[in-house]
Parts: structure tokens; sequence; C-alpha cells
């Protein structure tokens, strides 16, 4: 049936989206390989930070664009943004000195490094930019297997950061204009007035290119993965954004119009993926019923005791749950956080964008704490709302000060260009700054469990801290040059505490005994994969690791796939046929881990 499926996908560039773990990198490599054994000249692109493309073609890995093996007009590309941020900022950066430098009361050295904080690693922007390179590039069909559903949709508003950048550099290129008409009597032609217009192109262009591509959805019948899938969904209409397919992939949904059932063997390499997409077919047919009735062949007679060995084994204040999305990170922190809350007091919070803990639980979880279970507070940070009441506040301190000071139309631009300057933040630091709050919350809550974004995101959570603490500094000297620090007395005590608290989440992460990573993961090859990786990012950056659940683990032997390392405790969870929703499912969930 897979021509069927590809008749519908017609568009130049397809997106396909969907929440971690689902099968996303499967059903793009797939669909990617199949328009190149049609004689397409195909280019497969992926924008996830944790890329899984080099696995699933079982070839090495990607730093370049490269042809897969099995087919010279399929190329295959795992996005680096952090060298393409490097190397387009490279370029653009003397015009970017150059009017910081004229524009605002920056020197040359304070604006390099302002600018160095703030726009290189803009994962979203950057993999925008590459994607209209493409655009513009001879690829027939551009396929683009996209991170987990959060932040797939800050891919989606990259044209309104590079919006925000514009206004920010117009605000510069104004007070820039005063000054020399002051000084010379006329406006130079500043190259950053071709920055800005070429921006603004940039975000029109990539708008025109999401309005004209396809989005497919892969999704799975679990009912935490169809909620949020639901959610996608919402969102992209809400965009006026066209859905072309919903894929089911292993097991059925009632949300799906296509299903990939579960073959015998992961679909890896050429074949596999061959075979994955002849063996997807439209749901209109005889439903194929679930299988994953693993969870039977798991000992009837396990009992809790490996659970609360875990559990108190797990003393640090700060337990972060990590891994590839979709491999029940929200459940497993959960269930933890269920089990833990018997005999002390625990808050769990996800960092995710796109969280989960509402249909883990069954219930509204929000951005306030609630109380779920006797024990438990539970809440959703959201990210950018924490980062919009900073900056809120920031912009109306600014106002008011200005107003008092009775400016004239010149110092009335500084204040333009103070205002647009909080648009070059870096980025992150929403979710630094929310990943802060819960830092205050360890004063009343001795006890954080994190549910953490998908594993791309979890290592820029992680990496981010010391640059946010530098962009706060930097911030905060701009202020002091232009002799407003002194009066945003609300707005720089907030800043400083904002610093203070990102230094001690710094100081937590590598501190023996104060914060711990638990890592979850699939028995599946690109999963582990993954995982490994993820690792060993986790020891370069001297973070312990405490424990890896498997989760959904069948009854019998491992699969095969690499091990983690000794010292690292390994718990099996079972793979359940209807998936723990709400408390009490979750306790009997943790009760059948198994090491």
């Amino acid at each position: 049936m897979s021509s069927a499926l590809l008749s519908r996908l017609s568009a130049r560039t397809l997106f396909v989206v969907g929440k971690g773990g689902v099968g996303k990198s499967t059903a793009a490599s797939a669909i990617a390989l199949q328009l190149a054994d049609q004689q397409q000249q195909a280019h497969l692109i992926s924008v996830d930070p944790a890329h899984s493309l080099a696995d699933v073609f079982a070839q090495e890995a990607l730093p370049v664009p490269a042809r897969a093996n099995c087919n010279p007009g399929l190329i295959l590309e795992e996005f680096d943004a952090r060298s393409f941020a490097d190397d387009w900022l490279a370029e653009l950066r003397p015009a970017l000195i150059e009017v910081a430098e004229r524009g605002t009361y920056l020197d040359a050295a304070d604006a390099q490094s302002f600018l160095d904080l703030s726009l290189p690693g803009v994962d979203e922007v950057m993999a925008a930019l590459r994607i209209l390179q493409l655009t513009d590039g001879s690829a027939q069909r551009i396929v683009v297997d996209t991170a987990p559903t959060g932040h797939l949709l800050r891919l989606l508003e990259a044209g309104s950061l590079l919006n925000s950048w514009s206004e920010a550099l117009e605000a510069m290129a104004r007070k820039a204009d005063a000054v020399a008409i002051g000084m010379i009597g006329r406006a130079p032609e500043w190259a950053a007035v071709r920055l800005i217009e070429q921006w603004w192109a940039q975000s029109r262009a990539f708008a025109d290119t999401t309005r004209n591509a396809q989005f497919v959805v892969v999704t799975r019948g679990d009912p935490v993965v169809e909620a949020e899938t639901a959610r996608l969904v919402e969102a992209l209409h809400a965009r006026h954004l066209p859905v072309a397919a919903i894929i089911a992939n292993t097991q059925p949904s009632g949300v799906a119009d296509w299903f990939a059932p579960r073959l015998e063997t992961a679909p890896a390499g050429c074949t596999g993926l061959r075979t994955w997409i002849q063996a997807t077919r439209s749901n209109d047919g005889p439903q194929v019923e679930a299988t994953s009735s693993r969870a039977s062949a798991i000992a009837d007679h396990a009992t809790d005791a490996n659970t609360f060995d875990l559990l108190e084994a797990l003393t640090e204040p700060l337990i972060l749950v990590a891994g590839k999305g979709g491999v029940g990170k929200s459940t497993v922190a959960s269930a933890i956080a269920v089990m833990k809350a018997a005999d002390r007091a625990i808050c769990l919070v996800s960092t995710d964008p796109a969280g989960s803990l509402s249909d883990v639980f069954g219930q509204p979880v929000s951005a306030e704490p609630a109380q779920l279970v006797p024990g438990l507070t539970v809440w959703q940070l959201a990210a950018d709302a924490e980062f919009q009441r900073l900056r809120t506040r920031y912009t109306d301190e600014a106002r008011l000060v200005f107003e008092k000071l009775g400016l004239d139309q010149a110092v009335s631009l500084d204040r333009a260009v103070i205002d647009r300057l909080w648009n070059l933040a870096p980025p992150g630091l929403d979710e630094i700054i929310a990943v802060t709050e819960v830092m205050a919350a360890t004063e009343r809550c001795p006890s954080v469990i994190l549910d953490s974004a998908p594993t791309g995101h979890f290592l820029r959570l992680i990496q981010i801290p010391e640059v946010s603490i530098e962009w706060s500094h930097a911030l905060m000297r701009l202020l002091l040059k232009y002799g407003v620090a002194g009066s945003l007395q609300d707005f720089t005590t907030e800043l400083l505490a904002f610093a203070r608290r990102t230094r001690e989440l710094q100081e937590r992460l590598t501190t023996p005994g104060q914060a711990a990573v638990v890592l979850v993961t699939l028995d599946e090859p690109v999963v582990w994969a993954e995982t490994l990786r993820l690792h060993a990012a986790l020891e370069r950056a001297k973070i312990p690791v405490a424990a890896l659940v498997i989760n959904r683990a069948d009854g019998g032997p491992s699969r095969g796939y690499p091990p983690v390392v000794s010292s690292v405790r390994v718990i099996r969870a079972p793979n359940l046929d209807i998936p723990p929703i709400g408390a009490d499912a979750l306790r009997s969930y943790s009760r059948r881990w198994e090491d």
C-alpha cells in the first residue's frame, strides 16, 4: 500500500512530526527512500538535535550530507545547528558589531561578547534557514525529520524569532542614524540594514515553505501518545498547515488513517525501511488487533522489593528523568514520584514543552502547583510564560524610568534599543528561567523530580547555565553603561537572583549527592544508540547517572543490544497491555519493575 500513501504526499517539502519515540525517523527515512526508489532526487534532513538517521540507515555518522549507501538518489543529512550557526554568524558578525557599537553604549568588545552569547546555537532558527537553503537547491523532494512536538512548534515559530532580531537591529540602526546625523550631517548606509531586510524576507519565505508543505504525523495506539497527537494536529490546523496523513506505528490508533504493523525485527537499514513502508496500509480495512500482550510473560510473582531498593538508592534532592522522546519518561518519573511520596514530600515537575503529566495522571496538570496525591505536588513548567513574565517586568520598569526622566527623541532611541536588546536573549534562556524557578521551590520541597524534555533539548538544558549566567552579567553591564541599572531595582534584583539560582543549578548538577539522572530507554537498537550517546554526554558533563530503566520490556532475555556501563543499575519495567494512568495504576506498574 506504499504507493497509495505516497500518492497522498505530493508536496515538495514533507515534515514528519509527532511525539518523540513514536518512529518519526523510521517513517521519514522510509518515505524518503521510497521517493528515491521512484527515481526522485530526495534530500532527507534530521533537525532533531538527537539525530538517529545514521542508526536507522546503519551507516556511519553523518556530520555532512552524504548519499545513502543503498540509493545514490537519496541524500542524508543530520543537521549540525551549532556549526551552521558558527559559520552563519561569522559572516554576519562585522555588520552586527558595527551597528551594535554605533547604536548602543557597548564598545566593540562588549558588542561581540553580547552577540556571541545571544545568537549562536539557535537550533530551530538555524534549522529553518537550512530548510530554506534546500528549497533553493536542486532536490526534487525534501523530507524533514523533526524534533519532538514541543520543539517542532518552536521550529514553526522560527520566523517570529527572526522578526524579533530584526526589530532589535532596527532600533540600533535608528539610534546609529541619529548619532551620525548629529556628527556628520547624514546617515551612512549600514550593512546591518541589508541584514534586516534579509531576515524579514527569510521569515516570510519560511512561512511560505511551511504553508506549501505537507505534514505527516506519526503516532501510536497509546492513550498518552494519542492525547499529545491530538494536541499536535490541533496546533497544526490552528496554523493552517496541511496534515496529509497520520500514521500509527506498531499499534493501531483511533486518530490515525494509516497503520504500520509491528515487524518481527526493528526496521533498520534500507531493507528494513522498504519492508516497513510496504507493510503500511490504510486504516479503512480490517483493524489489526494490538499485540502488546507481552506483559503476561512477566512473572506474576514479581514483588515491589526492587522498586523500593531503587527508591532508597535515589536519595539526591534533585532527580532528572531523561531519555529519547516517547520511551515513557513521564510515566517512569510519575511512578517514582508516587512511590517516593509515600514517606516524604515530593515535587514532580515537567520541563518538557509538550508535557504529558496530565495524560499520565488522568487529571489536569497546569503551571500552578497542585497536590494530586498525599505528599505529591505536581506542575507543568510554562517556560514561555516565565520568560515573558521576566521580560515584561524589564520592559515595564524601563518604560517608567524613561518617562520619569522626561527624555528627548534621541534618548528615546536609547530606550528603544534597551527594549529590543531583550530580543537577543540566548536560545534556551526560557527553559533555564523556568528550571531556576524549581530551584527556588526546593526550599519548600526537599525532593524534586524533573520530567525532562527529550534528549536533544535535555542536553541543551544542562549545557546552557554558564551561557545564561554570562548573558545576565552582560545585560547588567549594559544597563550600568546606560545608567539605568540603579533605577530598575525590581528587575535587577530578579536578574541577579536568576544568575544566582542558575549558578546553584550548575553546581548542584555536578556535586555528588545533590543530583542524579535516571535514564529511560527501550530495548530497541535506535533507542539504545541514542541512550548510549546521552550517557556519554552526561559522563563528560560529570553528572551522575543513578539508574537506567528499560521500559516496555519483554519478560524474556534482552534482545542483545549494547549494555550501558556496569556501574549503572538497570531496571526492567513491564510492557503493559494498558498504559498506567492515575496514581493507583502507577503504583501497580512500578511494583512490577525488576532488576
